[in-house]
């Protein structure tokens, strides 16, 4: 089973990840980023700064008032489900236009049709519109499913109103549907966030009585809900009780807890706990880089930061332009803007990172020493 460390104590951790533990100095910043980056292989630069296109598996499905359809109602529906499910065209709207084309062709939209339209509609924030479907699947005498409701609840719980997210998880209920793990997972989250962890936690100890035992996705939730709600003890008990039952972490309970340390300045435990999952069965991903990253970033350790960007490219982890922008933003909000616009635009020249966020970097400096400006003057008046 993995071992999983919850001592949240002083390590004094020294950055464990390379052989060499020299701390490059401020003033060769530009040169210690840039080596960071392998600089003798332009090839990996190059991939850096231009990822492979990914080709997209679903074609483009935007209706359009030339096509004459003459399709069955099972393709209608496929026909929908890609359209409201497409990166391209994630609107309302898209799934608006297929639904007419289904009634038009006196095809009855099904449970599933619903379910595709109901999703659709709370991703794009109509919830109302959501609610209305819902009724008018029951004034038909179609009973909603559980993947109905799922979008409902979650829409409700992220809009803060959880009683109306209750209310539908008792009618899925009543409608013959259990919840599932992931309604609960949300629920919980929501009533954590609404300063509610107490109610939370009675929730999650009757999962296992009501036959939905929780899972490590369960665990993650409630510990970084609990955490970000201020209740530590309890967080970190929700560790306890995962290892206690056999439920090995996963990275994401590595970078939830990596997270909850660093947001509230404990980077060196933070620190540490990378350093566990370089030596266990997880290795650290982008993720868990870019919020010690940041965490660093906020603490003003530009030293420590760049030597952990060292270390994510030497474990075979390799940066992001969301990475370097985060790096350079750190440097510069330390009060290193000349530094820090060096070292972007020798990432921009690299095309590690885009003519956009180079743009963006350049004005943003400037405004904060502006702002800077405009402190210090009031404050002397």
């Amino acid at each position: 089973m993995t071992t999983f460390s919850t001592e949240l104590i002083s390590h004094n951790y020294s950055l464990p990840f390379t052989s060499k533990h020299r701390k490059p100095s401020l003033l060769s910043l530009q040169s210690n980023v840039v080596s960071c980056i392998n600089p003798n292989h332009n090839d990996t630069i190059h991939h850096l700064g231009n990822p492979p296109k990914v080709r997209s598996v679903l074609p483009e499905t935007r209706p359009t008032v030339a096509v004459s359809y003459d399709f069955k109602e099972t393709h209608l529906m496929k026909l929908l489900n890609r359209s409201c499910k497409a990166g391209k065209y994630r609107k309302w709207d898209e799934g608006e236009k297929w639904m007419s084309e289904i009634f038009s062709r006196g095809c009855e939209p099904n449970v599933v049709t619903y379910s595709i339209l109901i999703s659709s509609l709370c991703r794009d924030g109509k919830i109302e519109e959501s609610v209305n479907m819902v009724k008018a699947m029951k004034e038909k005498g179609l009973t909603p499913d559980a993947y109905c409701y799922d979008p409902l609840i979650a829409a409700f719980c992220r809009e803060g109103r959880l009683d109306v997210a209750i209310e539908f998880l008792d009618c899925m209920i009543s409608d013959g549907f259990l919840p599932d793990i992931v309604n609960y997972n949300t629920i919980m989250a929501a009533l954590c966030k609404n300063g509610n962890g107490d109610h939370a936690v009675e929730i999650f100890g009757k999962l296992d009585e009501v036959g939905c035992p929780p899972n490590v996705s369960s665990y993650n939730t409630m510990l970084s809900a609990l955490w970000s709600s201020g209740d530590r003890y309890r967080a970190l008990g929700m560790i306890s009780q995962m290892l206690n039952k056999g439920i090995d972490p996963d990275v994401i309970t590595y970078n939830s807890l990596i997270s909850c340390l660093c947001r509230d300045g404990m980077v060196d435990e933070a620190i540490g706990l990378l350093a566990d999952m370089l030596s266990g069965s997880f290795r650290p991903n982008i993720v868990s880089y870019k919020i010690v990253l940041l965490g660093l970033c906020k603490a003003h350790r530009i030293d420590d930061a760049i030597e952990v960007l060292a270390a994510m490219i030497e474990n075979g982890c390799q940066p992001n332009e969301t990475t370097y922008t985060l790096l350079i933003e750190g440097i510069g909000f330390s009060g290193l803007r000349a530094q820090a616009m060096e070292v972007a635009t020798s990432l921009y020249n690299m095309k590690a990172i885009s003519e956009d966020s180079f743009k963006r970097l350049s004005k943003t400096f400037p405004l904060l020493d502006a702002y800077k400006g405009l402190i210090y003057s009031d404050a002397e008046n």
